[in-house]
């Protein structure tokens, strides 16, 4: 009911957001979208969340941010022609707001479980999501959508994150950084999990750096790590915060260092 409000009414919601981004100089670097964008049978709703998606691109633009994630239908029991066909029906329908408030969508790579397993889900082969980024763009004209590549998400289905980052080359716009085990999408901090065995770290960070710097990756480093942070006891918060910081800072020296 949040977004029932007029578009007036909501940009005086996110004035005083906007007035401490411009007083503190800092910029958003994404939005996310609603999740799941797409629920089968019931139209009323699916309209809905088109809509909704409209009027945060407008805000987006509003608080000065041009990124916003959009996951795809996962399509669970979905043959793979079915679940790209509802996807791209409804990522064609954001093209001409896209357009209007100068928004880049970035799909995201997802996987599926069930139970306690997990699999392939949408766009976790790095082929398919080019193919959806490259056929959504040529039918827009113009390159308006980009990539978002979860690191654990892509862990959790076992795919080669230094082949994924440089197949995607260019079309990589942002980051969703985090570590898991490999099988739960447990959102925690770079550099604290290892394989069963403890001998070594589950993901290879500095294979994933070069991949970034090889393709000249220079967008944000965002991390998604509220796991690793809600775990600590509140007194020691700030501080696992200043850790994901010092590392964030770490990744841009190494990527910015010849």
């Amino acid at each position: 009911s949040f977004f029932d409000k007029s578009m007036e009414e909501l940009f005086e919601y996110y004035k005083p957001m906007k007035q401490a981004l411009e007083e503190y100089k800092v910029n958003i670097s994404m939005f996310h979208g609603i999740f799941p964008m797409y629920f089968p049978g019931e139209d009323k709703r699916n309209q809905y969340i088109l809509e909704v998606t409209e009027k945060m691109f407008a805000i987006c633009e509003y608080l000065g941010c041009s990124n916003v994630v959009i996951h795809p239908w996962p399509g669970p029991n979905l043959r793979k022609n079915e679940e790209r066909e509802i996807n791209f029906s409804f990522y064609r329908k954001l093209i001409p707001a896209a357009k209007k408030h100068h928004i880049t969508i970035c799909l995201e790579n997802l996987f599926k479980h069930y139970d306690l397993d997990c699999y392939d889900g949408a766009l976790s082969n790095v082929d398919e999501a080019v193919s959806y980024i490259d056929t959504l763009n040529q039918e827009a004209g113009e390159d308006i959508f980009g990539f978002c590549l979860d690191v654990g998400h892509a862990v959790i289905t076992s795919a080669n994150l230094y082949h994924y980052i440089t197949t995607l080359g260019k079309r990589l716009t942002v980051l969703h950084i985090h570590d898991n085990d490999g099988t739960s999408d447990s959102h925690m901090m770079p550099y604290t999990q290892m394989d069963r065995r403890g001998l070594r770290l589950r993901i290879d960070w500095e294979t994933f750096l070069r991949g970034l710097k090889e393709v000249g990756y220079e967008g944000p480093l965002a991390f998604e790590v509220y796991h690793g942070i809600d775990v600590l006891p509140e007194r020691v918060r700030p501080y696992g915060l200043r850790l994901v910081s010092e590392i964030g800072r770490y990744f841009r020296e190494r990527l910015e260092t010849d």
